[in-house]
């Protein structure tokens, strides 16, 4: 019947979330690279700093400290990762898959910059 093919015609037309999700996430490879990135722009303007860098859920993947970073630096980078002043969403398109913190620098703003600095070098990565 009409009716019978109409309903079936709505019905269809509305697509159920997925069960199954697929979500971009960081590799460790990439969280390696960023992190390095990150001391070196830091270490070339004279700061030893920690660099951590976190998945999309927060999850720590990668961690560097330059030779002098102080013990303070550790945890200092990774509750910066978590979005506090000089932490960095990592973007592919519109998706944050991972964040990355710098901590030992004398401001976080400079720790911020050395983190852009590492997400630049890394950018054809991020597609």
């Amino acid at each position: 019947s009409v009716a019978a093919a109409l309903v079936a015609s709505v019905a269809n037309a509305q697509t159920p979330t997925p069960a199954v999700r697929t979500e971009r996430n960081i590799s460790l490879a990439l969280a390696n690279d960023i992190a390095g990135a990150t001391v070196t722009a830091c270490s070339a303007n004279g700061y030893a700093v920690t660099a951590t860098v976190v998945d999309r859920a927060g999850g720590v993947r990668a961690v560097q400290r330059a030779d002098n970073a102080g013990p303070h630096t550790l945890a200092a980078s990774q509750q910066k990762a978590l979005l506090l002043g000089g932490g960095v969403p990592i973007r592919v398109g519109n998706d944050v898959i991972g964040a990355v913190g710098a901590g030992g620098a004398p401001g976080g703003h400079l720790d911020e910059q050395c983190a852009m600095v590492a997400l630049d070098k890394v950018k054809d990565q991020l597609k």
